[in-house]
């Protein structure tokens, strides 16, 4: 006689393939109903209880998706170009700052790290300068190309700009430009900078428009490193607060539909994991007023604590301030004040 003995592992991968299957059912239906916006309840309820992995292919299909994503990688963009400008005044700063007593070979070792860093940082920033106008086609898009160009006229030179992307070809694909260090004395207070030599900048001239070249004879004998960069982050700063306003004043619905969509799936997700969370402190008797400073910074926790404790007004505040995502319903509410222990 034989003896089949099942460990129900076959059990466990029928149904795995069951459940695959309807996954897979449920994403592709989804993936055309999001495409009707803007998104009915039923099927936002829907896309809040999905899978992570699942959410983002959906919502991919989403017609706003691809039109905030632009959005999104304009304002990385910018942040990039914002890190890169602080990196390069800080390196230059450093380089500023360093002035050793002994010409020994420790002291020229530094000096070339610090030049090295700072040449480094130039490219970066040039770098990140020229994408970030790549970025920008979604600002052309919304807005008309003549209110565009115009304010790109109004607050950029243009020399500057063209100067500065030439550069960045120069040190990309040609030779590194070599800046100098100049240092001077202001009585006995000594006074350092990186310069571009004018004269050295027009000997490679065929790699500068017209524009460019325009700027660097406008510039005098030399081009400083930092207030190059410090006025052209200042145009950029100035231009994109604007853009930024013009975006978000003619942002298109499928857009809105699109962050909505993003913004009950980021709070559903919250939700279900400040609840498991709550619920665990609540279990273990813990106190949260023993955490409140690792999460609010002190005026918030000054604020907090002139209002009655264990009090509806204080706890309230509490979730208005830490509640980022819009995730508390009346149920998370609810566990909140157990926690808190809040006297009715």
């Amino acid at each position: 006689m034989t003896i089949i003995i099942n460990d129900g592992l076959h059990v466990l991968r029928a149904f795995a393939a069951l459940e695959k299957s309807r996954r897979e059912q449920q994403v592709e239906e989804l993936r055309k109903r999001v495409q009707q916006t803007p998104v009915s309840e039923e099927v936002l309820n829907r896309l809040s209880q999905l899978h992570p992995d699942d959410f983002a292919e959906v919502i991919g299909c989403h017609r706003g998706f691809k039109a905030q994503s632009q959005i999104e990688s304009l304002r990385a963009g910018l942040e990039n170009f914002r890190i890169s400008c602080r990196d390069l005044q800080s390196r230059i700063a450093d380089f500023s700052a360093y002035h050793p007593q002994r010409r020994t070979r420790t002291a020229e070792l530094r000096r070339e790290q610090i030049v090295a860093a700072v040449r480094k940082e130039i490219f970066a920033t040039s770098t990140s300068a020229i994408a970030l106008d790549g970025y920008s086609s979604v600002i052309k898009k919304l807005l008309t190309d003549e209110v565009y160009e115009l304010r790109r006229k109004e607050i950029f030179d243009e020399g500057q700009e063209r100067f500065i992307r030439a550069l960045r070809n120069c040190l990309s694909h040609e030779l590194f430009v070599q800046p100098d260090w100049r240092v001077t004395y202001k009585g006995v207070q000594k006074q350092s900078a990186f310069e571009f030599r004018t004269a050295n900048l027009l000997r490679i001239s065929r790699k500068f428009t017209q524009e460019a070249r325009s700027y660097i004879e406008r510039a005098g004998s030399t081009i400083d490193v930092a207030t190059l960069f410090q006025d052209y982050a200042a145009r950029v700063n100035r231009f994109y607060e604007w853009a930024d306003f013009e975006i978000e004043s003619r942002i298109p619905t499928e857009v809105e539909d699109y962050r909505r969509c993003l913004q009950l799936q980021k709070a559903c997700a919250f939700r279900l994991s400040y609840g498991l969370f709550l619920n665990i402190w609540i279990q273990r008797k813990a106190d949260p007023y023993n955490y409140l400073r690792d999460y609010l910074d002190d005026s918030e926790l000054e604020e907090v604590n002139r209002l009655p404790q264990k009090s509806k007004a204080q706890v309230d505040r509490i979730i208005q301030l830490l509640d980022t995502r819009g995730a508390c319903d009346e149920e998370l509410r609810a566990l909140v004040y157990r926690l808190f222990q809040v006297e009715s």
